[in-house]
């Protein structure tokens, strides 16, 4: 099974907005509607994810998700993303060094939805 996350090198607006009040309103303004996509790799499956409005409706969830499993050797916790061209539920659960994720694809881009979910279960060793 794989996880990846393919960054790119999306094009930037350059523009700077004094009222983003947080990480994923910057993130919004600084990526263009029209720039490459970053790419989720879930067991071999390639999900299309947009900087400008996957990303950044994301990014509050990432970091509660990174610090979570940082903050503790085992836990649980649910993450619902929000994005309406990347909606699925994470369940996961982290002990002994192993992260599980099991998730519930509901809408991605592209049609793959049905092997997103014939595959929904993915292990990491910390």
């Amino acid at each position: 099974m794989d996880f990846f996350i393919q960054a790119n090198t999306p094009r930037k607006t350059g523009a700077f907005e004094d009222d983003d009040y947080d990480l994923s309103t910057a993130i919004e303004t600084i990526f263009p509607m029209l720039t490459e996509d970053a790419i989720l790799i879930w067991n071999h499956i390639y999900v299309p994810l947009s900087y400008k409005y996957d990303i950044s409706c994301m990014m509050d969830d990432i970091i509660k998700m990174i610090n979570s499993i940082r903050s503790s050797s085992s836990g649980e916790l649910q993450i619902r993303w929000p994005s309406n061209t990347f909606a699925c539920t994470w369940d996961i659960v982290w002990e002994n060094d192993v992260i599980t994720v099991v998730a519930f694809w509901e809408t991605v881009v592209r049609d793959t939805v049905e092997l997103l979910n014939a595959k929904n279960k993915h292990y990491y060793g910390i």
